[in-house]
């Protein structure tokens, strides 16, 4: 599912020239049946000349949060789906999967994780030769769909169509119905390190400089259950997961509220290396665990983030507030150390990077 939704996101992204036709003023859900033929009339040349399977995607929000579909969106593309099935003629060499085993497969593509082969085998297996990808944006009073006829394999667009709605009350309600709330994730965090004189713990602020006489570490303390990864990218574009590492004892890394946790553990810290330059720190926090972060130790930078890419992460780059935590870090001792509240609205990730000199 990983590639699918990369190839989405690249559709939605891109710049859509197709004609555009307004509907006058549906009154209910069956009136959106007009625009959707229109659209499929757009998009159908295009589909005649094609030689394999087509899947029709759930239509996404194009400019909001996409943490979750709508049953507006699930509706556009059922429709769209059974009408390219009515129109396809006899003798044409493509065909539609049905939405079913779309799901079905794309599922199993999830518990594969990303192995390239398998996901490739699967792909072929559901028919993934072609996607119908669509979106759709409330602009004043009136709802604009987009859809794109794309490869599967890399993504070329291969025809458009777009038309618009006036914006009923029920159609309203049925955009903004969501399948599935988006459930938001709260975690303080504070990346410290040990002056080297008074070994007090302080906060590393974005930006600033460490030498290999300041040992660091890493408070989390979530306010939901969930599952975190931590990661650490050094200069000569190597990535390193420092949690979970077993080198470091440092359990579980699935977090219950409220509990506090320190990385590497709570009795060490840890040391420089000799290659200087600048350092960055990946707190990633997910509800779920992330199979493909959960087999990857190390990896080079490029990799690193096309994987990030890849699940879909929200990214938490500013901080919500900051106030002092009063923590039991090392050895048992108890500390007053600022914190920094990170907050999204679905799984995320947070970057902090200093410089090592």
């Amino acid at each position: 599912m990983k590639l699918f939704r990369l190839i989405v996101a690249a559709i939605i992204a891109a710049a859509c020239t197709a004609p555009t036709r307004v509907q006058e003023t549906p009154s209910n859900v069956e009136s959106i049946d007009a625009g959707i033929a229109e659209v499929a009339l757009d998009v159908l040349p295009a589909i005649r000349g094609l030689d394999g399977k087509l899947c029709v995607l759930d239509f996404i929000p194009a400019s909001s949060d996409k943490t979750f579909k709508s049953d507006f969106g699930r509706l556009v593309a059922e429709k769209l789906s059974a009408e390219l099935v009515r129109r396809r003629a006899s003798g044409e060499r493509y065909a539609i999967v049905e939405r079913t085993q779309l799901v079905r497969i794309m599922d199993d593509v999830d518990s594969w994780g990303e192995n390239p082969r398998l996901i490739e085998g699967l792909r072929r297996m559901a028919g993934m030769d072609y996607l119908v990808s669509g979106s759709y944006e409330v602009v004043d009073d009136e709802v604009a769909v987009t859809a794109k006829v794309i490869k599967a394999s890399d993504g070329s667009v291969k025809a458009s169509g777009k038309t618009h709605w006036k914006l009923t009350p029920g159609l309203e309600r049925l955009i903004h119905r969501q399948e599935k709330a988006a459930e938001s994730i709260a975690m303080e965090a504070a990346l410290v390190y040990k002056g080297a004189e008074d070994n007090k713990l302080r906060l590393v602020h974005e930006g600033m400089t460490l030498t290999e006489r300041n040992s660091y570490g890493l408070y989390l303390r979530p306010a939901q259950d969930c599952w975190v990864y931590v990661y650490q990218a050094d200069s000569r574009g190597k990535v390193s997961r420092l949690f979970p590492n077993p080198d470091f004892h440092t359990g579980s890394n699935f977090l219950l509220a409220g509990d506090e946790h320190w990385v590497p553990n709570e009795t060490d810290l840890f040391e420089l290396d000799t290659a200087t330059g600048t350092e960055t720190v990946y707190i990633v926090a997910s509800r779920e665990e992330l199979p493909p972060l959960t087999s990857l130790s190390t990896a080079r930078t490029g990799e690193f983030k096309s994987k990030l890419t890849s699940l879909n992460l929200m990214g938490v780059k500013g901080v919500v507030s900051t106030g002092v935590q009063r923590a039991r870090p090392l050895k048992r001792r108890v500390e007053d150390i600022f914190t920094e509240q990170l907050k999204a609205t679905a799984n995320f990730y947070s970057t902090i990077s200093f410089e090592h000199r």
